[in-house]
């Protein structure tokens, strides 16, 4: 039963290498949080950068986040107005495996940033540490770690954000894009939020993709009800065919918000959108297609509407919503 459990949550993960994407002509920049040692978490940076055409690049490491942050202000300055924002990535279960994340960044590129309608050119990705076989040891390290990633993000986008405010010739964004696990990571940092930073937000959109979270965390005093105020759109794509999360709710005992949606006691404000995913069925690889789990990567009519998310309108790149129930702001797509 243990190693069918795991088969099932692999099944998520899993591509033929034929399939393998590739980071290139890319610059990336990783926060890489460490397993937490004594109460004590340890986080470093890296910028990978790839240049075929000039044969340039390289990966570049500090534990200096002054260092990085420069880093990134002086690269996000040199780039057209038109597309310039910054996609945060948090990965879920055994996200920071290598050829796992090499992959699933190559089809992050791909889906987010080539399109031509796109406004971001850089992804600034969180490795932390989740590849622990045992789904509870990974979520149990959740709450140790988000204390000071709390800290490193909050002084990332607001140190570029005060450029951005103080220098009329650099302007730029962060969305943001949790997947799985990965949205049990962010909104513990949420939650950790001093309410005097509510009054600015963090984001511009935020998309939360098979969230493996408990359904209540929209309820009225729900950690993830202060995203009204930190992010000028949220998005939750949910589906009733994620196999994944499927045994998550068995491990959890608890319904996931990234197999129901919405609930009776969810919140609700304008700018927070729910899309049920749940007939899509285009992703081309057959263990994805199955898991129902990958589809904010590996599926066309997915990818397409979230980068209509981040773009912060349906409009420009002919979304292909449904609308469902409108009085909870519930969207289907369909392939």
């Amino acid at each position: 039963m243990h190693k069918r459990i795991i088969l099932f949550l692999l099944l998520g993960l899993i591509n033929t290498c034929c399939l393998a994407q590739k980071v290139s002509d890319q610059h990336l920049y990783n926060i890489i949080v460490e397993k937490p040692e004594d109460d004590s978490t340890h986080i470093h940076f890296e910028i990978v950068i790839e240049d075929s055409e000039n044969e340039e690049g390289g990966t570049f490491r500090t534990d200096s986040i002054d260092e990085f942050i420069q880093s990134l202000l002086q690269d996000v300055s040199s780039l057209p107005d038109e597309k310039n924002n910054i996609l945060i990535y948090i990965h879920g279960m055994f996200g920071s495996n290598r050829w796992t994340y090499n992959h699933v960044l190559g089809m992050l590129y791909k889906a987010f940033i080539h399109p031509e309608v796109s406004d971001i050119s850089r992804i600034l990705s969180v490795k932390w540490p989740g590849n622990n076989v045992e789904y509870k040891d990974n979520k149990a390290r959740v709450p140790l770690i988000a204390d000071e990633l709390n800290k490193i993000l909050l002084e990332i986008v607001r140190q570029v954000q005060l450029v951005d405010i103080f220098n009329p010739f650099f302007s730029t964004e962060f969305d943001l894009i949790a997947h799985s696990l990965g949205n049990e990571l962010f909104k513990e940092v949420i939650t950790r939020i001093d309410g005097g930073q509510l009054q600015y937000p963090l984001f511009d959109q935020v998309v939360l993709a098979a969230p493996d979270l408990d359904v209540d965390v929209f309820d009225k005093s729900g950690p993830l009800t202060n995203l009204k105020f930190l992010a000028q759109g949220t998005h939750l794509y949910f589906s009733r065919r994620d196999i994944t999360l499927g045994v998550s709710r068995n491990l959890n005992k608890k319904d996931r918000l990234g197999i129901i949606g919405p609930v009776d006691s969810t919140t609700y404000w304008d700018s927070l959108m729910f899309i049920d995913v749940s007939q899509i069925k285009d992703e081309p690889n057959f263990g994805e297609r199955l898991s129902g789990h990958s589809y904010y990567r590996s599926s066309a009519t997915a990818t397409k509407d979230i980068l209509c998310a981040f773009l912060g309108t349906e409009s420009q790149c002919n979304s292909e919503r449904i609308p469902g129930d409108q009085s909870r702001n519930i969207y289907m797509l369909e392939h």
